[in-house]
């Protein structure tokens, strides 16, 4: 477990901060303090902190308060060590001290807070760097709003901060707040507009446990959330996901090639963690039943699932896991097997585990234009499991790259807003169908799903909501 740390040799101070240490499964960055003079450097959790200054700077500062010493290349003795050392956590104390007052007087500021409306609007957005996804959207939100006008405040957490600290909010002084996954409404005043956009499950259990405000106005990615949502009393609106089109978009230097790619992760490593002994039995029954001739009904799927629950005794949830690996894993594998007069290429995380395509990954890619000078350079991409109106589906289309989407809608009721679906989507039933589909003309508008779920609509829909409630 490492420790913030206080280092009283700089050049240590540096050696450790460029390990870049981490703890909370990545989330948490170790953060080096120092004294001396001050040294040039690139890392983030490398804070220059002479001795002097120690009490002061720690109690206003934004950063965690150290938790130990570091005496490394200095030659002192037992006694003297001691000495310093006591009067260090003497000092640590007292800073401790000042800061709760200091972070209580940020509290109450932003607790009553009386804003005005009728002057520009100011967002407040919170994101963590450690996220691969989520920090990307909010950026994408707060550019947007920014776009349109409005003072923008994004915070991104790189994993050393104290999140106690409210300085940065209460001196901002928003007039709406947003949140992805995360309610976060404690500090906030009654005027406050709180929009809590919730994309995950596990985002589900904390409104059980937080009271939600007037102006909590919550979002739900897709309707299996907002039913989970209604079952404990909270209403929510559908917002899918957005695209930034100055980032995915078409590029005329990159050639289009008669190429299939696939951009996301396995979901292998869910389906390993199911504890059911018959699970690969569930997922061949699965997987015979999604490449059989006929395509079932809502109910039908519904019964089928519930005939595997009884008799391999096996719980929603796990259930959920294995579909999803199939629809996603077994459908890859399926379809690269095919006699398709395509290359298919596929990016992300888990798929150098499957011998029988490592000849198809290429590997990870990095968020944004490199995703979308891949999709610039195929003209079709595989979107399998969950639902439609995944992220990949507008990154690819705005990229001009054709979405072949497995039509999973009666098994995971997975879009509501179903506008532009046919005219730039294509949908398939069974794997196989896939060999037919690459060698037909489609007359498509892929402009067309992008427009209707750009970043610039979802900000309108907050600015509507914050615009009804205060007009008048």
């Amino acid at each position: 477990m490492y420790e913030d740390t206080y280092f009283l040799n700089a050049e240590e101070a540096l050696r450790v901060a460029s390990l870049q240490n981490k703890t909370n499964n990545g989330y948490v960055l170790q953060v080096c303090y120092y004294s001396g003079e001050k040294i040039k450097s690139e890392y983030q959790n490398l804070i220059h902190l002479p001795i002097e200054n120690l009490v002061n700077d720690l109690a206003k500062g934004e950063y965690r308060i150290p938790t130990k010493v570091d005496f490394t290349g200095l030659d002192i003795s037992a006694s003297v060590r001691l000495e310093i050392l006591q009067n260090f956590n003497i000092s640590l104390e007292q800073a401790r001290d000042y800061r709760n007052q200091y972070n209580a007087f940020y509290s109450n500021a932003l607790k009553n807070a009386k804003l005005d409306f009728s002057e520009p609007l100011r967002f407040y957005l919170l994101a963590a760097s450690g996220t691969r996804v989520m920090q990307h959207i909010s950026k994408n939100i707060a550019n947007s709003l920014q776009s349109l006008g409005h003072e923008v405040l994004f915070v991104l957490d790189i994993g050393i901060n104290d999140m106690k600290s409210l300085k940065k909010m209460a001196e901002f002084n928003p007039h709406a707040t947003i949140n992805i996954n995360h309610i976060n409404n404690a500090m906030l005043g009654e005027d406050v507009f709180n929009f809590i956009w919730i994309q995950d499950y596990f985002a589900i259990e904390q409104f059980k446990h937080i009271a939600l405000r007037k102006r909590d106005k919550v979002f739900h990615l897709v309707k299996s959330l907002a039913e989970h949502l209604q079952n404990i009393n909270i209403i929510s609106q559908y917002q899918g996901f957005c695209i930034d089109g100055s980032v995915y978009k078409h590029r005329d230097s990159i050639e289009r090639k008669n190429k299939i790619v696939l951009i996301g992760g396995s979901y292998k490593i869910n389906f390993d963690i199911v504890k059911n002994k018959n699970k690969n039995k569930i997922a061949e029954s699965l997987m015979s039943n999604y490449i059989s001739p006929t395509h079932k009904t809502e109910s039908e799927i519904a019964k089928y699932y519930k005939h595997l629950r009884d008799f391999f005794n096996i719980t929603s949830d796990e259930l959920g896991e294995i579909v999803k690996y199939v629809q996603r894993d077994r459908f890859l594998l399926y379809i690269a097997n095919l006699d398709i007069a395509y290359e298919i290429e596929i990016y992300g995380w888990g798929w150098e585990q499957y011998d029988e395509i490592k000849d198809n990954y290429k590997g990870i890619l990095a968020y944004g234009e490199d995703i979308s000078k891949v999709y610039n350079s195929a003209k079709y991409t595989l979107v399998l499991g969950g639902y439609a109106l995944q992220q990949r589906t507008l990154e690819s289309a705005a990229s001009g790259c054709i979405p072949l989407i497995y039509d999973s809608r009666n098994y995971n009721k997975g879009d509501e807003n179903e506008t532009c679906f046919k005219e730039s989507l294509v949908f398939f039933t069974k794997p196989d169908e896939i060999t037919s589909l690459v060698e037909t003309k489609h007359n498509l508008d892929l402009n067309c799903i992008v427009k209707a779920n750009s970043y610039t609509s979802f900000a309108e829909k907050m600015l509507n909501i914050i615009n009804e409630n205060t007009l008048g």
